[in-house]
């Protein structure tokens, strides 16, 4: 019988956050820098390769762990928003433990919910309208 991998979500944000930090560093350097010259081009170049391989990091170890990357992404897009509302630092985590009423601890919430559904995921969701079979005559 194979064992369950179990991961932690964590580490799945941790490398959100990196990925979004060098998408910001590469827009602002585009921002403030026409890439007139060579030494503009290859530092552009160097952080472009660096966004890049940080998403396709991303990509990699969702898969590796079926997890959904855009829920993730949209995840740690939500905690930074609300850090920046609120004007905290780091202080948006992932639930840990048990909660009151939940016998499921805080981490398996969050990789239930960052987890890829299934084929059939969405396949017969309900429209909340009656069909002409059901109806008594």
């Amino acid at each position: 019988m194979l064992e369950k991998y179990v991961y932690n979500p964590e580490v799945l944000v941790e490398i959100a956050q990196d990925y979004l930090q060098a998408e910001e560093d590469l827009q602002t350097y585009t921002l403030n820098h026409n890439l007139s010259s060579s030494r503009e081009e290859i530092e552009y170049l160097s952080r472009k390769k660096e966004s890049v391989c940080t998403w396709l990091a991303m990509l990699k170890a969702c898969r590796m762990v079926r997890a959904d990357p855009d829920i993730v992404l949209a995840t740690v897009k939500a905690m930074n928003r609300y850090e920046r509302l609120k004007g905290w630092r780091i202080c948006v985590h992932l639930p840990t433990g048990l909660s009151i009423g939940c016998s499921e601890r805080g981490e398996d919430r969050v990789r239930r919910f960052f987890s890829l559904g299934d084929e059939w995921h969405g396949y017969f969701r309900s429209n909340g309208r009656r069909f002409r079979w059901l109806d008594k005559t």
